[in-house]
């Protein structure tokens, strides 16, 4: 299991008042793998399933633990100690490094706290909700441009096309990518492999 550096040696719970049940969280477990949940209520639900959360974040960067109250139940609270950025920012590219199937989404490098979060939130919910609504993918091919609703349509877009030198797919949140696919070995390497899409610079 994995060790977790908070930024503080004795973190002190700061409210007993519970957050916002508006505002999603991004949880990291003690194993290094990073979840993305869209309401306090999936979080919980989560956590009474495995409660092994290192930290949860919510958009703004604070850090929360959750606490049973006096019912026994379990509640989501803000918590005094702060997540140390450059921590956190090596825990992101090690989970994306070592699951390419799980992060297929690989943003630059981000270089502050806040464009850390921002990449956190928006890539996780790319890459485990199920629809964005309201927003779409574009996906440019040598047969022309094409809207998908999900990550999941894209990969289907591109399905076993083997022209990619000048494909690009662009996320609902105007980030602009190059796919690549990861070859498998023997005896997997009749199947298409793992695509994963690699951000390149804005065009223009």
């Amino acid at each position: 299991m994995m060790e977790y550096n908070t930024g503080a040696q004795s973190p002190a719970l700061s409210s007993a008042t519970p957050a916002a049940a508006t505002t999603s969280y991004v949880a990291l477990d003690g194993f290094g793998n990073f979840s993305y949940y869209s309401s306090e209520e999936s979080l919980i639900k989560n956590f009474e399933i495995r409660d092994d959360f290192a930290c949860i974040l919510d958009r703004k960067g604070g850090n929360h633990r959750i606490f049973l109250d006096e019912s026994g139940l379990p509640r989501l609270c803000p918590y005094a100690a702060r997540v140390e950025f450059h921590w956190l920012r090596q825990e992101w590219r090690n989970a994306q490094l070592r699951n390419i199937r799980q992060h297929p989404l690989r943003r630059f490098l981000p270089t502050t706290q806040e464009a850390l979060l921002v990449d956190m939130f928006e890539v996780l919910e790319l890459e485990q909700s199920a629809n964005t609504p309201g927003r779409s993918w574009t996906t440019i091919t040598e047969r022309g441009v094409s809207h998908q609703a999900t990550l999941n349509e894209v990969y289907h877009e591109l399905g076993h096309r083997r022209l990619w030198d000048e494909a690009v797919v662009r996320d609902p949140f105007g980030h602009s990518y190059r796919p690549h696919r990861r070859r498998l070995l023997p005896p997997l390497a009749t199947t298409t492999g793992t695509i994963y899409l690699i951000e390149i610079p804005p065009r223009g």
